[in-house]
């Protein structure tokens, strides 16, 4: 007995699924900012990466390597545990979440700023509008995992950038911690 017309998909096997499969995020933080006037700020690293999707305005940002610019328009991904500052500048519109990640941490990829084109992601307004509204409600697992499915999304695009050869050795080393993992779990077992 079997249901006609049926045909099931499968995911093949590759390093970008299990990479995917083992992707975590936690969303800490996140809002709204209209920014008319910057308060100084010295060189900070946060342990947190931060997403900021700019509606309107620009600024700089300062790092030890690099200087790095803002611009309406743009969805950016700034590094975890990165110092950097802000140079004060122009007026800035901009939805901003933060996220913590061990996934995305240890990879040389994000450990940099990243930008991206804001019409990359259709409807990234209203996602950050939207998330917002989530961020409003109580704290329950329905409106944490919506948050976090949203994160995933504004990462999306970011992903995509990273070269697969990091998710194969991301794949190794996971690979690799799963059998520590057994070894520990069992090594006191008759």
């Amino acid at each position: 007995m079997g249901f006609r017309g049926s045909l099931p998909k499968f995911m093949p096997d590759s390093p970008w699924r299990r990479f995917a499969s083992r992707l975590s995020v936690e969303t800490m933080e996140l809002g709204f900012a209209n920014v008319k006037s910057w308060e100084w700020r010295s060189f900070a690293a946060d342990p947190f990466f931060r997403v900021y999707y700019v509606a309107r305005g620009s600024t700089k940002l300062l790092f030890a390597d690099r200087s790095f610019d803002l611009k309406g328009g743009g969805l950016y991904l700034l590094p975890a545990n990165v110092p950097f500052r802000y140079v004060p500048d122009k007026y800035l519109t901009h939805y901003w979440l933060h996220f913590l990640s061990p996934s995305l941490e240890g990879l040389p990829y994000f450990q940099q700023p990243l930008g991206v084109s804001a019409k990359q992601i259709p409807g990234l307004a209203a996602l950050m509008e939207s998330t917002l509204k989530l961020a409003e409600l109580p704290s329950t697992m329905d409106s944490i995992v919506r948050i976090n499915i949203s994160t995933l999304q504004l990462l999306t695009p970011f992903l995509k950038g990273m070269p697969q050869h990091l998710a194969q050795t991301l794949d190794k080393i996971n690979g690799f911690s799963q059998v520590v993992a057994f070894v520990e779990r069992n090594i006191e077992k008759d």
